[in-house]
């Protein structure tokens, strides 16, 4: 039996209806885009490792990083996305520090999210190797280097076995003590009152004299003597131990 009028119209009308489903397009993202793309908590972790060690001052496995919350996974709607991570440019790459993370897509930067990490350096530290009284002149047998973290600018703190060597300690340290630049002073090698060698030195002309050093010196430090023959003072740079020579 032929359809009727009303039935073949009810007919196209489902046909359109159902041909209008398979039409719609997928909802998109409240931007206009279909897609996401989810960047993981390790891999921002990762990122941030990379890029602060690729700045920094200090050599590779020297700076350990604390991340002072939980990382979140990161979402953005589209699949052109990229980041990248930044730091203040008056950073000194220890402590706490705070770094963004920017992420863009199709180059437009769409989400930044702030990250607080903590920075600890590793550093070499001359300490004393037993107590050590005031007024000691550092030797070998007195010292030990050992490894220590840091999350604060210690820039008192002594690195190298030669920037105490031969200094005198101007206060008493315990065993195991940490040596600072303050507590060193160059050792005195010329004492007030001692005897020395005056020497005056110019191309061929050398003289010599004695004299009476009217003040403590160290090697190099510029000191009054008095010339035993004239009675005058006069300035000398101490050379060793009882001699001094006049800068010409």
């Amino acid at each position: 039996m032929a359809p009727s009028v009303g039935t073949t119209g009810t007919i196209k009308l489902l046909i359109l209806a159902i041909v209008m489903v398979f039409l719609v397009p997928a909802q998109p993202q409240a931007d206009g885009s279909s897609k996401a793309t989810r960047i993981g908590a390790d891999e921002l972790k990762e990122a941030i490792t990379t890029h602060v060690e690729s700045v920094m001052p200090w050599t590779a496995g020297a700076v350990r990083i604390e991340f002072c919350s939980r990382l979140p996974d990161v979402e953005i709607a589209g699949d052109d996305v990229t980041y990248r991570v930044t730091m203040p440019r008056t950073d000194d790459f220890i402590g706490y520090t705070n770094l963004g993370l920017l992420f863009y897509r199709n180059e437009i930067l769409v989400k930044d999210v702030n990250v607080r990490i903590k920075l600890e350096v590793r550093r070499d530290v001359v300490t004393s190797s037993r107590y050590l009284a005031q007024g000691t002149v550092i030797g070998r047998d007195d010292i030990a280097v050992v490894e220590k973290w840091f999350s604060r600018p210690a820039f008192q703190v002594v690195s190298k076995p030669e920037e105490v060597l031969g200094k005198e300690l101007t206060t008493s340290l315990r065993p195991n003590a940490e040596f600072t630049r303050h507590v060193l002073r160059d050792s005195i090698v010329v004492k007030r009152g001692a005897l020395v060698r005056i020497v005056l030195e110019r191309q061929v002309l050398k003289l010599s004299t004695m004299g009476v050093s009217e003040e403590d010196g160290s090697k190099g430090e510029l000191i009054r003597v008095k010339n035993i023959s004239s009675k005058k003072v006069i300035y000398a740079r101490v050379v060793d131990d009882s001699l001094v020579a006049v800068d010409f």
